[in-house]
């Protein structure tokens, strides 16, 4: 399709302005090929995400994507304030991914899904909600049976499970992700996801579109 086409030719247009040398750590070239990747996996929904905001959960695949491309690039070695530091992990706080770990106790429903119930109680005044960004762990309770191969997949409010009994009792562990995402890395992705948003639509109709 011409959306399809358009997108894909922004998309390399921004890859082929970028010039990296290990002088910073590289969020705009892994913001534009998760966003590359998801476009090759589903252009359909990828594309009506991008020029409509139909959500379809892709919000959440983005920046799962997004996660897997930093860790498949790691270790990587950079150059901050004028000193080379190496980084190991998804977890690290120089690259601004995750707000810690977090735990919640959920319940399976007649569908197999656990709605997300993180609350933080400690650095608040008052308990906040915080998205699911990357599970760590998951156990039956009260067995306390390890139960990630019943995973099929999980959004930021949703994780999607089989063969778990309903109203089966869950102890949730995961990487924790502010729900605003605009601070930190994610604040990286949806700048350069706006940028092609616009280009996109400047060159189909010849206006920008407020996006959020």
């Amino acid at each position: 399709m011409e959306e399809i086409k358009i997108i894909n030719k922004i998309i390399d247009k921004y890859k082929n302005k970028l010039v990296w040398q290990n002088k910073s750590i590289p969020y705009q070239l892994w913001s534009l090929q998760s966003i590359d990747n998801l476009l090759k996996k589903h252009p359909d929904e990828m594309k009506n995400y991008l020029l409509n905001y139909h959500r379809y959960g892709f919000q959440s695949k983005l920046f799962k994507e997004y996660v897997s491309i930093i860790e498949n690039n790691l270790p990587l070695s950079v150059k901050l304030k004028n000193k080379y530091i190496t980084i190991n992990s998804i977890t690290d706080n120089k690259i601004h991914l995750f707000n810690g770990i977090s735990e919640f106790i959920g319940i399976v429903d007649e569908k197999g899904i656990i709605k997300n119930n993180t609350l933080d109680y400690k650095m608040y005044n008052n308990p906040k909600k915080f998205y699911i960004g990357k599970i760590v762990n998951m156990m039956t309770l009260p067995e306390k049976n390890i139960s990630m191969d019943k995973i099929i997949d999980y959004s930021f409010t949703k994780i999607y499970t089989k063969n778990i009994l309903p109203f089966t009792k869950v102890l949730v562990s995961h990487l924790k992700v502010d729900p605003h995402l605009q601070s930190g890395a994610m604040a990286h992705l949806n700048r350069t996801r706006k940028k092609i948003v616009n280009d996109a639509l400047m060159e189909l109709y010849g206006e920008e579109k407020n996006k959020k």
